[in-house]
C-alpha cells in the first residue's frame, strides 16, 4: 500500500491556496477553502482507513494530523480546524492502552462513532478483543 507524503500533499495544495488567493475574493475565496479543506480532511480519513497502526504509527500519524491542522489553518475556515483537531484527538487511539480507550473521549461524545471507526484500525484490535470490550462500555 502506498500512505500519502505528508511533503507532497501540502506542496500540491500550497499551490492550490496561492492560486485561490490570486483568483478568489470574500465569501468566494471562504467557501472555496472551507471546501477544500473538507474534502482533504474526508480524503486523508478515506485513505488512513485502508491501514493498520501500531502505536509508533499512530504517533507518527499523530504528528502528520498536527502538520495538517497547521497548513489548513491557514484557510481561516474555523469549521476546518475543528475537523483537524477532532482528528488529533482521534489519533490517540492509537496511543493509548487498550484499558484507556474507553475513557479517551469522556470529554467529546459527539466524535464516539468515527473514533470506533478508528480504534478498528488497531492492530491489536482483534487480539486485545477490542470490540466487545468498547460496546459494553460506550452502550451504556
Amino acid at each position: 500500500m502506498f500512505i500519502l507524503s505528508l511533503t507532497r500533499v501540502v506542496a500540491s495544495l500550497s499551490r492550490v491556496l496561492e492560486a485561490a488567493f490570486n483568483a478568489l475574493e470574500g465569501l468566494n475565496k471562504q467557501a472555496f477553502l472551507t471546501e477544500l479543506g473538507t474534502r482533504l480532511h474526508k480524503g486523508l480519513i478515506n485513505h488512513w482507513q485502508k491501514f493498520t497502526f501500531n502505536a509508533s504509527g499512530g504517533l507518527r500519524l499523530k504528528r502528520d494530523i498536527t502538520e495538517y491542522g497547521e497548513f489548513v489553518h491557514s484557510f481561516n475556515a474555523p469549521s476546518v480546524d475543528e475537523k483537524f483537531e477532532q482528528l488529533g484527538i482521534m489519533a490517540n487511539v492509537f496511543i493509548v492502552a487498550p484499558e484507556s480507550l474507553s475513557t479517551l473521549f469522556e470529554g467529546t461524545p459527539s466524535i464516539r462513532g468515527d473514533a470506533q471507526r478508528f480504534i478498528q484500525l488497531r492492530d491489536d484490535y482483534r487480539s486485545a478483543k477490542l470490540a466487545s470490550r468498547l460496546s459494553s462500555l460506550w452502550s451504556s
